[in-house]
């Protein structure tokens, strides 16, 4: 009971609303964090199947078919929700998936991260990736490599960092 107030039936019944709606709201609250709308989940069923098809060719009639749109409802779909046109949707999940092969270094050269996320030349591939990341994927891959070495490494790679800088200011 609520202290000096005598609760009638009609207050009751306000009460158990209030409540109930405080719930329902807290309960819808917590599912939107945790499910996807429409939109979000045809984007993932996009992203899924150009990660599938990589290496091949992916078109935007197999990506407009695949999620039972026309081409012209797929971009403005895709521009509304993304801001990019399906052309450089496919193109950045590429990137992205670049940038991973990179790191996760499954390829010995850039050269088979190239073909393996579907571009057909290296020198469009990092004319793109510069312009995407604002670095070149050899000077990408450098950093990420002293990232690494230096996470390894017990004193931090400083050793052998100064080694190299007194290497190349000596010439030799």
């Amino acid at each position: 009971m609520i202290p000096g107030k005598i609760l009638t039936t009609t207050g009751i019944l306000a009460l158990k609303r209030k409540r109930a709606k405080q719930k329902s709201l807290a309960t819808t609250e917590k599912n939107r964090r945790w499910s996807l709308t429409h939109e979000e989940k045809l984007i993932g069923e996009l992203e899924k199947m150009i990660k599938e098809h990589l290496s091949k060719s992916c078109s935007i009639n197999s990506l407009a078919a695949h999620v039972a749109m026309s081409e012209s409802s797929l971009y403005r779909f895709l521009k509304k929700m993304t801001g990019l046109t399906p052309g450089r949707f496919i193109r950045d999940i590429r990137l992205q998936q670049a940038i991973f092969l990179l790191e996760s270094q499954q390829y010995r050269t850039i050269s088979e991260v190239v073909y393996a996320v579907g571009f057909k030349d290296a020198s469009s591939f990092t004319r793109l990736f510069k312009k995407r990341f604002g670095k070149s994927p050899s000077t990408y891959l450098e950093s990420t490599f002293r990232r690494n070495t230096r996470r390894e490494e017990p004193d931090g790679g400083r050793i052998v960092h100064a080694f190299v800088r007194k290497i190349r200011s000596t010439g030799v």
